[in-house]
């Protein structure tokens, strides 16, 4: 059964021993393609309910999982740079990463995510976030979605493969801590 809701999207409803399926799409040819998909995945055996979970919704569930596992601080620490990630927009809609479904997920967001938390910019015009950290928190992701994939919620990491920024910064030796030059021993 093909019927269109009021935000305009069209729903497909279709029943496979006794159970109800439900898919959605901006058109009816792509809901019925998505239609199409999930009954080659009930057949094959690959569906599974919850696949509509968000990527916010698995962290907190991954992260209660690690409670007792690891630290307290270690705990603190993800929650914080997570959710720095999940509500950065990665499209121009502003969509926050964190609202996209588990499931959805592909390479380019991360990739999108990564581009957005380097062109952060604080008040004062300094980027938000040190290069490090950026890559701290794809880690992160890598490490969230590889959990994903053992729990057989999504079938590959989308974020393997990502290759982590090139340091812009210049070192701290290089600015800050260093040695005095003989003539700056001198001066001084």
């Amino acid at each position: 059964m093909t019927k269109k809701r009021r935000d305009g999207y069209i729903t497909v409803t279709f029943t496979i021993n006794s159970k109800k399926y439900f898919v959605y799409g901006k058109t009816k040819q792509e809901a019925k393609e998505k239609e199409r998909v999930k009954r080659q995945e009930i057949a094959e055996g690959l569906y599974q309910k919850g696949r509509g979970i968000t990527v916010e919704k698995y962290f907190e569930r991954w992260a209660a999982a690690r409670e007792g596992v690891v630290s307290g601080a270690t705990i603190r620490k993800q929650s914080f740079e997570f959710l720095a990630i999940s509500k950065t927009p990665i499209d121009s809609a502003g969509t926050p990463f964190g609202k996209l479904k588990l499931i959805e997920v592909e390479r380019q967001n991360i990739k999108d995510l990564q581009a957005a938390l380097k062109d952060l910019k604080l008040k004062n015009g300094n980027p938000k976030y040190k290069t490090n950290t950026i890559n701290g928190m794809i880690s992160l992701l890598n490490h969230i979605f590889g959990d994903a994939v053992i729990e057989r919620l999504i079938a590959w990491n989308p974020v393997k493969g990502v290759k982590p920024l090139k340091r812009t910064e210049p070192k701290a030796r290089d600015n800050i801590h260093r040695a005095l030059s003989i003539e700056e021993t001198k001066a001084f």
